[in-house]
């Protein structure tokens, strides 16, 4: 497979799928399709922690805050900006030229694993344990076994999307043979 080009780097987002005896079947918005587990060759895995965006409030939160402000014995401590935490996985797949991409709060578990928890973060966890099951003799990235061995702090945080997936080519580029 010859690397993404940099500047057409746009990984297939997969929108569902489910893992088969002989491969992960997916769909994405393109086609559905039936991925050999041995084609499978590279498995990245980020934290992207975005700034949440806030909605404005009205005026009658504005005012309850001021006055709760005002009237409060306490010192306001700095809060800081709202983060948005997301689970990138981006997939290399032997014959394509482009890889694939799921995002972890957008994911239907109940197309990947038996047992659904109410957790969206124990689901990732199980699907992770499904995948790596399958695919023994694929490169996983180290926040992949962070996240299994529950050491979040292990896990390589991003500023945005682009960071990761910048990431996740130099990785590939990595692991392919000189030429």
């Amino acid at each position: 497979m010859n690397p993404p080009d940099p500047h057409t780097y746009l990984p297939q987002r997969i929108v569902n799928g489910s893992i088969k005896p002989d491969g992960f079947e997916i769909s994405t918005a393109e086609k559905k399709q039936l991925i050999p587990w041995n084609s499978i060759q590279l498995i990245c895995l980020g934290l992207v922690e975005e700034p949440a965006l806030e909605m404005p409030k009205n005026f009658y939160t504005q005012i309850r805050d001021t006055f709760k402000h005002f009237f409060s014995k306490e010192e306001k401590q700095n809060e800081g900006q709202p983060v948005r935490q997301t689970y990138y996985l981006e997939m290399f797949v032997s014959g394509q030229t482009l890889p694939l991409r799921m995002e972890s709060t957008s994911i239907n578990y109940r197309s990947f694993i038996e047992e659904v928890d109410y957790v969206s973060s124990s689901n990732f966890k199980k699907f992770l344990l499904l995948l790596t099951a399958k695919l023994p003799d694929c490169v996983f990235t180290e926040s992949i076994y962070a996240i299994l061995e529950n050491q979040k702090s292990n896990i390589k945080k991003f500023g945005n999307i682009y960071e990761f997936q910048r990431d996740c080519q130099e990785r590939w580029l990595k692991q392919q043979p000189k030429a």
